[in-house]
């Protein structure tokens, strides 16, 4: 057998280069794939994000990202409490719903973002005291922290920004928490998280037509929680009176008014006034007070509070039951004058289809 030995070497420099890339080339591509692995893939881009990306390709798209209105300044979602006087604590939705389903009678304890418009100057001058709240107040109680109003801050999301809201009104006497009416002077009209205790009322006129917002009229009680504090302040006095906070005698007669009411009860305002100051903030009791006593005293306690109704079974299924009772009471003597409250008849639900 004849072998012939074959060089292991090409024998010209052609030969020999091509020789070395066919060694070497697995060798790079080897390299070159190790390096993408250790890469990884691409980060998939949140779904949040796509969604927030417009597409520079769409028509009517431009490249800045669209903004919510109030995103990036408004505050955190709250933790509302779930009670408050015995009543559960629903979202301005759930308050709506209830209502329009005749599912709600007498007070109702409702959570949202509070924001109050045009503070009067009597008012916002005396805030931070019991002497601060001898005005009425409008304002919009929301499921979303958007600033409704324009303001200096720039222009506010409007009421389409906002969600299911409330038209509600703060009453003559009702105190608002300092937070709130901060946030509603200077022109600002920030959203507060409160939780309050209210009612909805007929309105007066009545609506015209069945339309938006019509028999949704709602009256502030007490204004309870407040940006993750509950507050305890309900005293109220007639700005035309002079008192003595450390005088053992005032304050034990506003403990025996406030007793007048039973210790059973929700405390929704005490009030120390004039029976010309009592008939702004509850005319119903004035009248009651001046045929009752005739000649009414020069001063007078109001005291109001929250009771539940022990026949709530009487009411459809999931219906609240909890009415306002008051009582006024001789600041001179101590005698209860006149009792009275506010009826708990659930309102009927609409016809059905």
């Amino acid at each position: 057998m004849i072998v012939e030995p074959v060089p292991t070497n090409p024998r010209s420099p052609v030969r020999r280069g091509v020789r070395l890339a066919g060694m070497t080339l697995p060798l790079v591509l080897l390299v070159g794939v190790v390096a993408v692995g250790s890469l990884g893939p691409r980060a998939a881009q949140p779904r949040a994000a796509q969604a927030a990306t417009p597409d520079p390709a769409a028509p009517g798209t431009s490249a800045a990202p669209a903004v919510a209105p109030d995103a990036a300044s408004g505050p955190p979602a709250a933790d509302f409490p779930d009670e408050l006087g015995g009543l559960a604590v629903e979202d301005v939705a759930e308050t709506l719903d209830a209502r329009r389903s005749g599912r709600s009678a007498g007070v109702v304890a409702v959570a949202g973002y509070l924001t109050v418009q045009d503070l009067p100057a009597e008012c916002a001058d005396r805030y931070l005291g019991p002497y601060g709240a001898f005005c009425e107040r409008r304002a919009v109680l929301a499921d979303v922290p958007n600033r409704p109003f324009s303001s200096s801050y720039g222009s506010g999301s409007g009421f389409g920004g906002i969600g299911a809201h409330l038209h509600p009104t703060v009453p003559v006497g009702v105190r608002l928490p300092y937070e709130v009416v901060d946030a509603s002077t200077g022109g600002s009209a920030a959203p507060v998280a409160v939780a309050l205790l209210g009612r909805f009322v007929d309105e007066d006129p009545p609506c015209a037509t069945v339309g938006r917002h019509c028999g949704e009229a709602f009256v502030v009680e007490r204004v309870a929680w407040v940006d993750g504090e509950y507050r305890r302040r309900t005293m109220i006095i007639d700005p035309a009176l002079e008192v003595d906070w450390t005088d053992p005698a005032w304050r034990a007669r506003r403990g025996e008014a406030r007793a007048a009411l039973g210790f059973d009860r929700t405390s929704l305002l005490t009030a120390y006034l004039r029976p010309d100051t009592l008939e702004r903030v509850d005319p119903a009791a004035a009248v009651a007070v001046l045929a009752r006593a005739g000649e009414p005293p020069p001063v007078v306690w109001y005291v109001r509070g929250l009771e539940l109704d022990a026949h709530s079974a009487r009411y459809p299924a999931g219906a609240t039951a909890a009415r306002v009772v008051w009582a006024v009471v001789d600041d001179a003597n101590g005698t209860v004058i006149a009792r009275g409250g506010e009826p708990t008849q659930p309102r009927e639900a609409p016809p059905g289809p």
